[in-house]
């Protein structure tokens, strides 16, 4: 392979992002809905980070929160996760229609309309995704995700033996949270993998 020859499958960049939700239906395929009974629920924030696919250095970031929509399920087990109330958002959120603008307009800042997305975040493809797809398309919004996605639990429980991602976030020296807040966790996907690529150009001399 020649020095400047991009690998099969190469990409410039990677979105890790994380969400902080209304709640979500457990035992469904789709943890934003449950078909049964017609539960939606909604993301109430959003953090992203772009990141150099090569360097691992991060491009650019944002941080949004989004006002209860009022039809969407309201748990409380949620909130006490994100601490984000409803009379908090009321007064500090984006509408929707807001929110996606600002997430549209950072993707098609990098990605432009046709190069598939590749995403990184803990439990991204099985959480994470499908709140993102809910939210644009509530404003009818189509964006093009790639096959492959890095999922940070799979990297926690292959190489750290971990569970969760408080104990993945603690091994790899991220500072101890109380609240869950995208952004902060979104930055902790990245230092994750950048922790990992470090150690294994350590270990195999990349």
């Amino acid at each position: 392979m020649t020095e400047n020859k991009k690998p099969r499958g190469y990409f410039d960049y990677f979105l890790a992002i994380d969400c902080e939700t209304s709640g979500m239906s457990f035992g469904t395929d789709d943890p934003s809905i449950n078909t049964k009974t017609g539960q939606v629920y909604q993301s109430v924030s959003w953090g992203l980070v772009v990141v150099d696919a090569t360097t691992l250095k991060t491009v650019e970031e944002l941080y949004i929160e989004i006002k209860w929509d009022g039809e969407s399920e309201w748990d409380k087990r949620a909130e006490k996760v994100h601490g984000l109330s409803l009379a908090y958002l009321e007064e500090n959120g984006m509408t929707s229609e807001e929110a996606v603008v600002a997430i549209a307009g950072l993707i098609l800042k990098y990605w432009g309309p046709d190069v598939p997305v590749c995403l990184a975040g803990h439990n991204v493809q099985t959480f994470d995704m499908f709140f993102l797809k809910r939210l644009l398309r509530s404003q009818g919004i189509e964006i093009k995700f790639g096959n492959r996605h890095i999922d940070t639990n799979s990297i926690g429980f292959g190489v750290y033996q971990t569970y969760n991602s408080d104990d993945l976030f603690d091994v790899v020296g991220c500072a101890k949270r109380d609240k869950h807040n995208a952004l902060d966790d979104a930055r902790n996907v990245v230092r994750v993998i950048r922790v990992t690529r470090s150690l294994a150009n350590e270990c195999f001399g990349g």
